[in-house]
């Protein structure tokens, strides 16, 4: 029997006992009944608390005795509550351990590396350290496709380095520019030209532009030169490249009327000899190893010869002279500038018999010679000679006579 159990049946046999006594005094004595009667009856109700509170008190005894019992849990709860307590603890390990940190690995530095914002001016040298940087000097570089310079704008590279044993490549952008402008050099200081006649820019100076594209013109827009009027003038020469770069210069010139000129030569003309001279054949003195040609009214050569050492020359004419004809001859020499001096001009008519009349020239200033007196070669020129093969010699000189032949007949006409 339960603990609870025996205290209520004590209670209830000590309530029994107590009142027992009550009924019989309440016989005897009614005063005293009615007393005892009201204790009792207090004290019934007292017993009767007194006996719930136990009862009370033995049932939470009994619910907590309940609830602390322990029953035994199954193989199955036992599995699953040791797997639930090894997760906690795993977990919780994890939480309480630091997590190990993976190995640093350090990265290859690269063989060479692109420079920023390169800029190669247009035609100019670009080597190939110019677009990378090598890590160090072991490191060789090379192009492997080699850099467009010959034009501006935007553009790559390939560059290829090795340390012998393995190759990278490293792509460059670059940018080809073009920022320098055109130079501009005078042909001639103070250029001299007939009258009306045309001259373009490129006639008095040389360009050099390292686009190789550019365009010359005077600054007026005019395609040619004014030189319908003799006098000193000046005009502004441009030079523009395709990238818009510019020079300029002034240029100084001179107008001639060649109406207004009389030949003057650097010595005496040729000495014609009147007894050996015939329609066909001209004979004279001149200076030594001086070169003598002969030129009609049509500026038109018709002889040529060299002066021995004593200057004595012999010209055998293209074709003979008509009686009457004159023809005119003129003797040049190369001086140690690189020009040629000319003489004065002599006059040959022939009548049949060898008539000679050498007039001589009037004091004027210098004729103005376009290309002709200086040769363009650098190495120095030399006359031509009799039966030479080369006519390079002639043509220099031969233009130079053909000036002096026309100032002559101008005048003389």
């Amino acid at each position: 029997m339960k603990k609870t159990t025996k205290i209520g049946c004590g209670l209830l046999a000590l309530s029994i006992g107590l009142a027992l006594p009550t009924s019989v005094f309440a016989t005897s004595a009614p005063e005293t009944d009615k007393a005892d009667a009201i204790v009792a009856k207090a004290s019934e109700s007292e017993i009767t608390t007194q006996a719930a509170q136990t009862e009370t008190e033995s049932a939470k005894t009994t619910s907590a005795a309940e609830q602390t019992e322990t029953v035994a849990p199954s193989a199955d709860q036992v599995v699953a509550k040791d797997a639930q307590v090894k997760e906690n603890t795993e977990t919780k390990d994890a939480a309480v351990t630091p997590k190990a940190e993976a190995p640093t690995v350090k990265a290859a530095v690269p063989f060479a590396t692109a420079k920023a914002n390169v800029t190669v001016e247009v035609n100019a040298s670009a080597p190939v350290g110019f677009f990378v940087t090598p890590k160090d000097n072991t490191i060789a570089l090379s192009f492997k496709t080699n850099p467009d310079v010959r034009t501006i704008g935007s553009k790559t590279v390939v560059i290829e380095a090795t340390d012998g044993a393995t190759t990278e490549e490293i792509t460059v952008k670059y940018v080809v520019k073009d920022t320098k402008a055109p130079v501009i050099t005078l042909q001639d200081e103070q250029p001299e030209i007939w009258l009306d006649e045309e001259w373009t820019p490129d006639d008095f100076v040389f360009v050099e532009d390292n686009s190789g594209d550019y365009t010359l013109s005077f600054a007026n827009g005019k395609e040619t030169l004014d030189t319908s009027k003799a006098g000193k003038f000046s005009t502004v020469i441009v030079a523009r490249d395709a990238a818009g770069n510019e020079s300029r210069m002034t240029v100084n010139y001179e107008v001639i009327d060649p109406d207004e000129l009389v030949f003057e030569g650097d010595f005496d003309a040729p000495v014609i000899d009147k007894a050996k001279s015939t329609a066909t054949d001209i004979y004279g003195t001149t200076e030594p190893y001086a070169y003598v040609v002969v030129f009609d009214e049509n500026d038109e050569f018709i002889g040529e010869a060299d002066a021995d050492a004593n200057g004595n020359f012999h010209i055998k004419l293209d074709r003979a002279l008509a009686k009457g004809e004159t023809v005119y001859l003129v003797s040049l020499l190369e001086a140690d500038d690189y020009d040629f001096l000319s003489s004065d001009v002599a006059e040959y008519t022939y009548n049949g018999n060898g008539t000679v009349t050498v007039k001589p020239a009037e004091p004027a200033k210098t004729a103005p010679i376009k290309n002709a007196a200086v040769s363009s070669s650098t190495e120095k020129a030399s006359l031509p000679k009799t039966g030479d093969s080369s006519t390079d010699g002639f043509v220099a000189v031969g233009a130079l006579a053909t000036l002096l032949a026309t100032l002559y007949l101008r005048k003389r006409s």
